[in-house]
């Protein structure tokens, strides 16, 4: 009997569950329906046998589950070089931070203020030395531009001094156009659905209202093929029920909306679903990223979406903390490790902290560390005639060592994962050292990175051709 390695899972529902989540949700889109303040989307979903009335829609069971069969079950990423990155699919978990927070803690200041697109730089700077951070995202918004053009300065940050694939929005129809033409300046093929290396990232308006402006955007990018992440975003106890099942219900019914009218828009266009769904706090009003209701319906819906053979997007490495404190560590370390035992496979927020208002580089560089641990836990252990080495405990014997064998040579590095910033060392050796603690060495790790020369990873001429697209956009 051949058997296959167990690795390390989380499952929060049964397939019971699942299924009665998923067909209350189709229930809700046949009984309630969902606001569609799109013209087209409106058109594409009546033409398919839904029932449109003044921007409402009542949508059949039978039309979901088509789309559902029609979206793709993976969704291939690339570096911007056009390597194969991410493969979103299965069990398969990326992290990266996110987008749009107002604030940041200054690290060598320690204060609060609002983001510069000279900190953007720096972040995106940061991020491309961060091992376990598996793509890139702003973190922040610049105060010092106009919104419609914070967009597009933060892309091409991101195009200049990154490698790895690129989280991004924009601010209209228009601002998706520009993003996509600057795209194609560093494409190796100048034909972006070929080797994707971007992801746009849209939110909805709650409750089940598709906004005229997401829904622009994101028929853009069905129609040429281009992966976006929609996440509807709900508060149980708010803007849904204060139960966590009526909360996913809502969450998934507005999904699944969603997926169809993409699939009506462009058969395969690549969407990956999920949703942001916290409860609020009724003592603070706040939506907590720390709660243990906020990763339980993260993780239940990663296997709902998966159960429907779907790629899944999920909220990890964030906190309530106003500052990188212990705090911080601990929800960071409990939202990362539930999401990456689920199998999410595109997870975002990471070094977000004061519930999604504030971006920090500390936190953005201890999570790192702990995504490194997160990694090697999910990767389990192998089990297999060399790993057991049998032969070998024989060969060394009763009271013997393995330092100098050739095993320990082959599989130590493997086996054994090492931290960069973690500490380690004998007492008398920290104190030789200075006796520094995790902030500090953060701190310094920040500081050394962001003095070292710039090296920017496209050429000269395509950064002049990214300057002359932001330049008429802004003359627009």
């Amino acid at each position: 009997m051949k058997l296959e390695r167990q690795l390390p899972r989380l499952q929060i529902l049964s397939d019971t569950d699942i299924q009665k989540i998923y067909f209350a949700a189709l229930e809700v889109l046949e009984r309630t329906g969902v606001a569609v303040k799109n013209e087209e989307a409106c058109k594409l979903l009546g033409d398919a046998g839904a029932f449109v009335d003044d921007e409402t829609a009542w949508i059949p069971s039978s039309l979901i589950e088509k789309t559902v069969n029609l979206a793709p079950k993976q969704i291939m990423l690339y570096s911007q070089d056009g390597q194969p990155a991410m493969r979103l699919s299965g069990d398969n978990s990326y992290f990266g931070s996110g987008e749009n927070t107002i604030f940041m803690v200054d690290t060598f200041t320690g204060k609060r203020r609002k983001w510069l697109l000279e900190d953007i730089n720096d972040c995106v700077v940061l991020q491309e030395q961060l091992e376990h951070i598996d793509y890139t995202a702003p973190l922040g918004n610049a105060s010092d531009c106009a919104p419609k053009m914070s967009c597009l300065r933060q892309f091409e940050s991101m195009l200049t001094y990154s490698n790895k694939p690129v989280f991004w929005s924009a601010l209209d129809n228009r601002g998706v156009h520009d993003i996509l033409e600057m795209a194609s300046v560093v494409a190796p093929s100048g034909k972006l659905s070929e080797k994707p290396f971007m992801v746009q990232l849209t939110s909805s308006i709650s409750p089940l209202i598709h906004s005229p402006e997401d829904l622009g955007k994101l028929l853009i990018c069905a129609e040429k093929r281009l992966p976006s992440v929609y996440t509807p975003t709900h508060t149980g106890g708010a803007t849904s029920p204060v139960t966590l099942a009526g909360t996913m219900v809502v969450c998934v019914a507005q999904a699944l909306s969603l997926l169809a009218i993409m699939q009506l828009k462009k058969e395969g266009a690549p969407i990956i679903l999920q949703g942001v769904t916290k409860n609020m706090d009724m003592l603070t009003t706040i939506s907590p990223y720390g709660s243990p209701e906020f990763q339980l319906t993260e993780c239940a819906l990663t296997e709902i979406f998966h159960w429907l053979g779907l790629p899944t997007f999920g909220t990890a490495g964030c906190t309530d903390a106003k500052v990188a404190d212990e705090q911080a560590a601990i929800e960071s370390c409990f939202s990362c490790l539930g999401q990456a035992l689920s199998g999410t496979n595109l997870i975002h927020d990471v070094g977000f902290l004061e519930s999604g208002l504030t971006g920090s580089f500390d936190m953005l560089v201890m999570s790192n560390e702990l995504l490194g641990m997160v990694k090697r836990f999910k990767r389990g252990i192998d089990v297999n005639e060399v790993t057991l080495a049998v032969d070998l405990i024989d060969q060394v014997g009763i009271g013997g060592h393995y330092i100098q064998e050739k095993h320990t040579l082959d599989f130590f590095r493997s086996e054994t994962w090492q931290p960069q910033l973690l500490d380690r060392s004998i007492i008398d050796e920290w104190e030789a050292a200075g006796s520094k603690d995790l902030a500090q060495c953060t701190k310094e790790f920040i500081d050394d990175v962001l003095k070292q020369p710039r090296e920017k990873k496209i050429s000269k001429a395509q950064v002049n051709e990214l300057s002359a697209i932001i330049d008429s956009a802004q003359v627009d």
